[in-house]
């Protein structure tokens, strides 16, 4: 996956990306799947950031 974002990785680091791929694993369940409702979007943001 690294290799797909370099500099994502880069700037937040492998111990980041990797609490954040765990919590959207936590969450997936609950994610909207009608993204094309801006309320939405912003709940699942809302959910990831914090």
């Amino acid at each position: 996956m690294s290799t797909y974002f370099p500099k994502v990785r880069a700037a937040l680091g492998r111990t980041a990306l990797q609490q954040i791929g765990a919590r959207m694993i936590e969450i997936r369940d609950a994610a909207p799947r009608r993204p094309e409702h801006p309320g939405f979007l912003q709940k699942a943001a809302d959910a990831i950031l914090g």
